[in-house]
């Protein structure tokens, strides 16, 4: 953020949106978004986040991505979790594609499922989440909403459409106390694509922040729960006579010049205490929207706000996110929050631009700032999301979990030196804490191209007793780079003549590379690979356990093999696919 007396700079935003039906241009971060997404499902890499700050335009990539699914026949599920997300989505997807696109939400009295492309709201659609029929991608708007734990919302409309590809966007790609959402193990397998605030200012695509010094709500005395402050504790300490009287006369003079004011209150009551405040000091109408207001009358508010007919508008939780109106110059917090997401997206309302608008007025009665940071900052949340993962790590290390195999990733209990489930015995080090010397200059996470892989069958030198596994042998270059000077090998073990997590695990390995039954035997799945029963991988992304590298996710350019499909037994194969058959 900035000081009030930024300099004016010249503004080149125009709106993307021409409200008479002719064609958007997208701006290039947008069309790179777009691409960047959909050659990252197109691989099957798993789901691909956006992230791109508030007020980039994100609306309009999913407008771009749904045309590509329907030219290639796609059918799409756009999920929100707000209305006014809900009608903003709909009505760029419709320009970008021209044609109608149906809403599946109770709020706005739409129950549409048969359309190619469906922008549904979350609450209505988790209870029946396969009213739509067999959807082909799925895009979520918000995605840092999504919980990782396994029975939520989204998790249940996303078990009804296993197979769909899937796309996130976001502005705050991490929560609160669970650190980031994409990784290994996270609600995305990976950030696609992100662009940082600070480029986008400086090429004005978005308003700079400014702020001027308030003075600050004290809430040390307010109690949190749930990580988040209580909200009938938070309004009292903001909702008092006094208070209200000295911030909102100090209000009127800072903003004396702003055209566009959005304020943000601490609760219903408040709200309307505010708004007549306000009222009394300037002589205006002064809007005001609630979770209370009737929807007529809210629709009619907001359109005044929107055309500039009313100068100031308070809300209370309505207008944090999917409520965008360029024209807001002004933004003032009468509320304080522990959310990094939130406050991100009270702030977000101002990051758009609108012609003569030269930057956004932020005032701060709530102490976040002190608290969080700016959100237009490029390492706004970063630090606090890191800090979380930490201490999950550290808890876990007190549970006496940490110590995996690195064959089958069972949990192996203190004072084992083989794994109970596969029976495997590896040098085992703590995850992220290696106690090997010569782990130094291996990386937590890698990726790779993959050059070459041999197949072998594995018996156990020190215990004949023991069932066979399936040794998988990749020769691999660090992705990006060409010829084979920096080639290693990674290694795993599939097993399946083993019971248990270890079988579990063999069955999801060859379902990810074959339509064709699991083998029972090692020998019947080497027969059947020597037979192209099954794709291989094109890439591989490692993790480091000790001074072992385990692959953690493969990446496939090819279509899995149906059972019609088999092949002739091979010497060697024609594409040089594996560099030695030893079977």
């Amino acid at each position: 953020m900035t000081t009030e007396n930024t300099k004016d700079k010249a503004n080149p935003a125009e709106s993307q949106i021409n409200k008479s039906g002719q064609t958007m241009k997208p701006r290039t971060y947008q069309t790179e978004a777009t691409d960047a997404a959909w050659k990252f499902i197109c691989k099957l890499a798993g789901a691909a986040l956006i992230v791109l700050p508030t007020g980039a335009g994100k609306s309009l990539i999913i407008g771009m991505l749904c045309r590509l699914a329907v030219k290639t026949g796609g059918r799409v599920l756009v999920i929100a979790h707000r209305k006014e997300l809900l009608e903003q989505n709909a009505e760029k997807i419709e320009h970008m594609v021209e044609s109608p696109v149906g809403i599946y939400c109770a709020g706005l009295k739409r129950k549409d499922t048969d359309s190619q492309i469906i922008v549904a709201s979350i609450q209505s659609l988790f209870r029946n989440p396969d009213v739509v029929g067999k959807r082909d991608l799925i895009i979520v708007d918000e995605a840092h909403l999504i919980s990782p734990e396994d029975e939520t919302m989204y998790a249940k409309v996303f078990r009804a459409h296993p197979k769909a590809a899937r796309i996130g966007l976001t502005a705050t790609p991490y929560r609160l106390g669970d650190g980031p959402i994409a990784g290994r193990g996270r609600q995305f397998r990976k950030i696609c694509y992100e662009i940082k605030p600070q480029a986008l200012v400086k090429e004005g695509y978005l308003s700079p922040i400014t702020t001027k010094p308030t003075a600050t709500v004290d809430t040390s005395n307010v109690k949190i729960r749930g990580g988040e402050f209580v909200p009938g504790e938070l309004e009292r300490a903001f909702d008092k006579p006094n208070l209200i009287d000295t911030s909102c006369r100090e209000t009127v003079r800072l903003t004396a010049d702003r055209k566009s004011i959005l304020v943000f209150c601490s609760g219903v009551e408040h709200a309307e205490h505010v708004r007549a405040k306000l009222e009394e000091l300037t002589g205006e109408v002064v809007g005001c929207v609630t979770g209370q207001t009737l929807p007529m009358e809210r629709r009619e508010m907001l359109h005044r706000f929107k055309t500039g007919t009313l100068r100031m508008m308070v809300n209370c939780e309505v207008l944090t996110t999917g409520f965008d109106s360029p024209r807001i110059d002004g933004l003032v917090l009468y509320r304080s929050t522990m959310s990094l997401s939130l406050f991100a997206q009270m702030v977000g309302r101002g990051f758009r631009v609108h012609p003569g608008k030269k930057d956004c007025l932020l005032l701060d009665y709530g102490g976040n700032r002190k608290r969080h940071g700016d959100p237009d900052s490029d390492e706004y949340g970063y630090a606090q999301a890191k800090e979380a993962v930490t201490t999950e790590e550290l808890a876990a290390e007190k549970n006496s979990r940490g110590r995996i195999c690195i064959n089958c990733e069972a949990d192996i209990p203190p004072g084992e030196l083989a794994c109970l489930d596969c029976g495997f015995r590896p040098e085992i080090g703590k995850r992220g804490a290696p106690n090997h010397s010569d782990t130094a200059d291996i990386e937590d996470t890698k990726d790779w191209d993959v050059q070459a892989i041999a197949y072998n069958r594995h018996e156990k030198k020190t215990d004949r007793l023991a069932p066979p596994t399936l040794r998988v042998t990749y020769t691999v270059t660090p992705l990006g780079t060409t010829g084979n000077l920096a080639s290693e090998t990674v290694s795993e073990w599939v097993c399946f003549q083993h019971s248990g997590f270890a079988r579990t695990k063999a069955e999801q390995w060859w379902e990810k590379r074959s339509y064709h039954p699991v083998p029972e035997t090692v020998d019947e799945a080497l027969e059947m690979i020597n037979r192209h029963a099954i794709r291989p991988p094109s890439a591989l992304e490692t993790t480091r356990d000790g001074k072992w590298r385990r692959v953690s996710e493969t990446v496939f350019m090819d279509p899995r093999p149906e059972p019609e499909d088999l092949q002739e037994p091979a010497v060697i194969p024609a594409d040089g696919g594996w560099d030695d058959v030893p079977f």
